[in-house]
């Protein structure tokens, strides 16, 4: 329910708050920086390694907010503001005059938010989503993965969205064989008015975890080492919250972006291309700001509560954020803090990619199918995002015998060198894991004369073991191994 530097120091993002009355005017500062980093709207500029802006988003007092709402709107849109869920638009509304209007009402939602509830959460933990048969089995392999070759204690949430999306028989059995608890988002009473089936899925079960301090894990992302002290990085301690880059030439948001948080738009910024394959080849200058990965996020809600509402409520309008201004969830996280002016630690380590080296039509190729995130603190790849080559069905994987192995090479590039998308069909399926194009239909291909390293032995153990859960669940009563559909396993073959 996603996608997705070489020094020792953290970069992070501040934003400090401007009490300054609303401006027809944006009061914009652009800054160069290399990590570690801390840059203020006023200007305050330490040294770093990556290029980013800063903008000082005016903060919009109630009163003020709420007229700007009315003008550009008019009173029924307004009122439609006022209702919980409510998604409305004006269809002759071009985007810049929405983002008019969305400006002010995150302004507003900034101003009327309610104090940390102080009896509400507790304790740190995982959180996870799961659900269908796509979801169910990735979540599956990286839940045993965590117990039983991690051995990790933390407490597991796991957030699904009604009968719809799991049978109780699979819920069950996950309960008792691993410990983990699940959470139907259909039955909290705030969100029975709202979408909350797509990436907005991520942002309500961080929001409606019990944890005070969440580990968010995306279904397809594997720790390569036990996570139990995660918490205590040094990068999460002094902010409060940790996202991680992605590769530099993604590009998932519209330029109308920069206007809604009063920022400058990047020199040589382009438009995200329709559809999902965003990421453009081969350019990726300096001047761009670098993209957050959200297959794994650290956050204390205590300390990050104004920033984890703003993100909630970007999710939560998911018609206008996720889908006219975004493409996907991943940057609610990242404007959310700038929203709430608050500040999280970036993994100062750009990702690896992880994939297959081989020779096609005579020169060497890189075909990557797994995202090799950094730990906070050091540049050792800890996780292992399969963002591109997916366990969606356990049966394809063993169609025609032992399935490939696809952890076999590491391409590490620079923070501003450039990574391609390669499709299925381009190239050889030696590349690719799995015998349906579903499982993985594309890689990042990086580019010639970086450095390709063979894959270590703890991630090759790791895919040893995440191949023979997945053979496992394959042959459970309720999941339809080889496709094979009886009246226990109806719920898996009828929903991918």
């Amino acid at each position: 329910h996603t996608h997705t530097h070489s020094h020792n120091h953290h970069s992070h993002f501040t934003h400090n708050r401007d009490n300054i009355a609303p401006s027809t005017t944006g009061n914009c500062h652009t800054h160069t920086y290399k990590a570690p980093v801390c840059f203020t709207s006023q200007g305050a500029v330490r040294s770093g390694v990556l290029r980013l802006l800063a903008g000082s988003m005016k903060q919009l007092s109630a009163v003020a907010a709420l007229a700007v709402i009315l003008c550009c709107v008019g009173s029924g849109t307004s009122q439609g503001f006022t209702q919980p869920g409510q998604q409305q638009f004006d269809s002759v509304v071009d985007l810049k005059q929405q983002v008019q209007q969305w400006k002010a009402k995150l302004a507003v939602h900034l101003a009327e938010l309610p104090a940390y509830p102080e009896d509400k959460f507790r304790g740190k933990g995982i959180v996870i989503t799961a659900g269908r048969r796509t979801y169910f089995t990735a979540a599956y392999v990286t839940i045993r993965v965590l117990r039983e070759t991690l051995k990790t204690t933390l407490p597991i949430q796991v957030f699904y969205g009604g009968e719809k999306e799991l049978p109780k028989v699979a819920i069950d059995h996950m309960r008792t064989t691993y410990n983990v608890d699940f959470v139907d988002l259909t039955r909290v009473p705030e969100l029975q008015d709202v979408d909350i089936y797509g990436y907005q899925m991520k942002a309500f079960a961080i929001f409606y975890s019990s944890f005070e301090e969440v580990f968010w894990l995306d279904s397809d992302d594997m720790p390569l080492a036990n996570i139990d002290n995660i918490f205590d990085s040094a990068l999460y301690k002094e902010h409060g919250a940790v996202l991680w880059p992605d590769v530099c030439n993604m590009i998932s948001f519209k330029t109308e972006t920069f206007a809604l948080f009063d920022e400058s738009i990047p020199k040589n910024y382009m438009q995200p291309r329709p559809g999902k394959r965003t990421i453009w080849p081969p350019d990726c200058p300096s001047t761009r700001q670098v993209e957050v990965e959200s297959g794994q996020i650290l956050l204390n809600k205590r300390v990050q509560w104004k920033a984890l509402n703003m993100i909630y409520f970007m999710n939560r309008h998911s018609d206008f954020f996720l889908k006219q201004l975004f493409h996907g969830d991943k940057m609610t996280f990242h404007y959310g803090f700038v929203a709430a002016k608050s500040t999280y630690g970036l993994v100062p380590f750009p990702p690896a990619s992880v994939g297959v080296e081989s020779k096609f039509k005579g020169r060497k190729l890189f075909c990557g199918n797994t995202l090799g995130q950094k730990h906070p603190d050091k540049d050792e790849i800890l996780f292992m995002h399969r963002n591109s080559a997916k366990f969606k069905d356990a049966s394809s994987y063993f169609l025609k015998g032992e399935p490939k192995h696809v952890w076999r090479h590491v391409n590490q590039q620079g923070e501003h060198d450039p990574y391609q998308l390669v499709f299925r069909g381009e190239i050889g399926d030696e590349y690719f894991a799995g015998e349906d194009a579903g499982t993985h239909h594309e890689c990042l291909s990086g580019v010639p004369g970086a450095t390709v390293s063979p894959a270590s032995p703890e991630m090759t153990a790791l895919e040893t073991a995440a191949l023979s859960f997945l053979s496992q669940l394959r042959d459970l009563p309720f999941y339809p191994g080889y496709r094979r559909c009886n009246p226990e396993n109806q719920f898996f073959c009828r929903t991918a």
